[in-house]
């Protein structure tokens, strides 16, 4: 007799899904609740104890009622954890910092005329800016509509060929099918090329800067909060930047670590909107900031906010613990 195996599936019953969402959503915001309370120095020694998150903070707060034990528990420890990874965040942050005086900051801006902008900082001196520049970003340009061009001729012989009963025309189209995926396949490894060159060359050109002029770090965005910028091709500008982004940090960290020198990720947000010198809100046109105290490079007053969320974390509102709560979770 043959074995027999019994598959099944249980799934809960679809009145219950509903008080699902409700019990989600009533710890997020519990969650959401408690942070804010602890965002400050007291709370955060307190954490900085050993011991279970919901020992220390049970004594802080009582159970909200309706809320069931063990659901007050686990909200507990959630809160515990990200307050206490906040904590290690600034321990390494303060412990990168010792010693820094002179960095290398740099906003990234694909755009069809440049792929940074780069500044040297030391204390309140700024350098003028340098710019890195190259023709190869018209030219993945170029292919990604030459590569779309392709497609859509691809697909219309596609058509043809379901239209046409006559045989001879058939493998007529084949045989140009196969022709324009080879070219396709062609021009697709010359976009691979080039953005690997691109790649290597400017990792090259930023760490070589950071050396000569004896930079202590080099300083970035975080970049998975990059927003992406503004290409004439919204397609080749996804797939170039996307691509660019997630490679570039750790490109860089690994060259840089053959020179001593420390790659360090600062929150970008709103260094391209705020103005380096009054840290007012400014207008961005193009790749001019406009501020009322005067108009400068979009990219170099990135730049250089960039470089003060690091060396004058007071000014940037950052100073001992950060000015925000966790973007990971959302206000309900």
């Amino acid at each position: 007799m043959k074995e027999q195996i019994l598959s099944y599936e249980i799934t809960l019953p679809q009145r219950i899904y509903p008080y699902l969402d409700g019990f989600f959503s009533v710890f997020k915001s519990q969650v959401n609740f408690y942070i804010p309370k602890l965002w400050n120095e007291k709370d955060f020694k307190l954490l900085s104890q050993k011991g279970s998150a919901v020992r220390i903070l049970k004594k802080e707060f009582s159970i909200p009622e309706g809320l069931p034990s063990r659901v007050f528990r686990n909200v507990l420890e959630l809160t515990g954890q990200i307050i206490r990874s906040q904590i290690e965040r600034r321990e390494v942050f303060e412990k990168l910092l010792r010693g820094v005086e002179r960095v290398l900051a740099l906003d990234l801006s694909p755009s069809e005329k440049r792929l940074s902008a780069m500044v040297l900082v030391e204390g309140e001196k700024v350098s003028k800016p340098l710019f890195f520049k190259t023709q190869m970003l018209r030219k993945i340009e170029r292919l990604h509509f030459e590569v779309s061009a392709l497609e859509r001729k691809i697909d219309n012989i596609h058509s043809s060929i379901e239209k046409t009963a006559c045989k001879r025309e058939k493998e007529r189209l084949w045989e140009r099918l196969r022709h324009l995926f080879a070219e396709q396949k062609r021009k697709q490894r010359k976009i691979k090329q080039i953005r690997k060159q691109i790649l290597e060359t400017f990792t090259n050109f930023v760490v070589a800067h950071a050396k000569v002029y004896d930079c202590q770090a080099i300083v970035i965005e975080d970049l998975s909060f990059k927003e992406v910028p503004d290409w004439k091709d919204k397609r080749a500008l996804r797939r170039f930047s996307q691509w660019f982004y997630s490679r570039f940090a750790s490109r860089l960290e690994e060259k840089a670590r053959l020179y001593n020198l420390n790659v360090i990720k600062v929150n970008p947000s709103h260094t391209s909107r705020v103005c380096h010198k009054c840290s007012k809100e400014g207008k961005v046109e193009g790749l001019v900031f406009k501020c009322f105290c005067g108009t400068y490079d979009r990219d170099y007053n990135g730049s250089v906010n960039i470089a003060f969320r690091l060396i004058k974390p007071k000014a940037q509102g950052a100073e001992g613990i950060p000015g925000s709560i966790p973007s990971r979770l959302v206000q309900v």
